[in-house]
């Protein structure tokens, strides 16, 4: 799991790179650095979606996650736009997640029986 928020934040980070630099060579380097990052996510996220998709839904589902979105909203808005929007939602969702972790944990009761 610890791979996964770090992949996250990796993702986040370098997709800001990209979307917010004027240069070719910094766009690059933030390309070559995303896509060591998503291989990070990618590899896991593949196999435990295979493992819990049937496999007659595995290509719609694949499709919807992958291309659907990132497809749709490029038609609306300029390509950097995306890529802020993804970075800043990636980096939002591992904000909450890592609050949630942070929260007091609820006290457990056990019952004795006796």
């Amino acid at each position: 799991m610890q791979m996964f928020y770090l992949s996250m934040v990796l993702q986040g980070g370098f997709t800001l790179l990209i979307g917010l630099t004027t240069s070719l060579p910094f766009a690059f380097s933030g390309m070559l650095l995303l896509g060591m990052a998503l291989s990070l996510f990618g590899i896991p996220f593949s196999t435990l979606l295979q493992q819990t998709t049937p496999d007659a839904l595995l290509g719609r589902i694949r499709s919807a996650l992958f291309f659907g979105l990132s497809a749709y909203l490029t038609t609306m808005f300029a390509i950097d736009t995306v890529f802020l929007f993804f970075s800043g939602s990636g980096l939002l969702i591992l904000l909450i997640l890592r609050l949630q972790r942070k929260s007091p944990a609820t006290e457990v009761r056990r019952d004795e029986v006796g």
